[in-house]
């Protein structure tokens, strides 16, 4: 799952919302998905479509205005990261630089390696080395924890899961509720309200899914726990 993940720290030009909404009304998320995987499916949230819980309301997205965003990002300094692995080359990095500078702004691209990009992103006390990145998420356990949580709750420099650096009460308590829920109906009404908040705060852009095909024979077998091959699970059956 990729998304674009906005650096809200005092040390990127992202901690304006005005900026980051600017820097999402450039983005074409069906032309991101041409440069990466045009099998992919088009993400509404924070994981793919298939989990339980997830946003499938688009209005709630930011919508396209270059006009609008160049008038906010002229002359902008972004330093924009990602790894080469999102497409041939980084091909999803080079997309989402190549808008924002044609909305006026200044892009530093760096397309790194996967270690280097994790690395830069996820060390605590490494906020002040970059603005935006595409972020790639393997959602193995196959729920919304996995991508929303890099939105809210304590940030990696506090030992969570927010790189994002994003301070947003409403997706907290949201959230809360979710985990405390028990039953389906109340956990997805506060799944919803901690998604709006989030995307109604602009602190990522939902792109697009990688689809990835699995083919198999008689006589293996593997377990797909909500629809995630765990290959620890193969085994021999004949």
């Amino acid at each position: 799952d990729y998304f674009l993940i906005f650096n809200q720290s005092e040390t990127s030009p992202f901690a304006d919302e005005n900026v980051r909404r600017a820097a999402g009304q450039v983005v074409d998320r069906a032309a991101f998905r041409e440069a990466v995987n045009p099998l992919g499916e088009l993400l509404l949230s924070a994981g793919d479509p298939q989990l339980q819980c997830v946003n499938d309301d688009e209005s709630l997205l930011v919508e396209q205005d270059d006009a609008a965003a160049s008038g906010v990002l002229e002359g902008v300094k972004i330093r924009l990261i990602g790894p080469t692995a999102i497409g041939v080359n980084g091909a999803g990095i080079t997309y989402i630089a190549e808008r924002l500078r044609a909305a006026g702004a200044t892009v530093d691209s760096d397309i790194t390696d996967t270690g280097t990009w994790i690395s830069t992103i996820l060390s605590p006390g490494s906020s002040g080395e970059w603005d935006a990145t595409v972020f790639a998420s393997i959602n193995n356990v196959g729920t919304l924890v996995t991508g929303i949580t890099r939105m809210l709750g304590p940030t990696v420099a506090d030992g969570g899961r927010n790189l994002a650096y994003a301070n947003n009460p409403a997706a907290d308590e949201a959230y809360a509720e979710a985990m405390a829920a028990t039953d389906d109906e109340a956990k997805c009404a506060a799944y919803a309200k901690a998604q709006e908040a989030v995307l109604d705060d602009v602190a990522f852009v939902p792109l697009s899914t990688n689809v990835t095909t699995y083919v198999a024979r008689d006589g293996f077998s593997v377990r797909h726990p909500a629809g995630r091959e765990n290959l620890s699970t193969l085994r021999i059956t004949e």
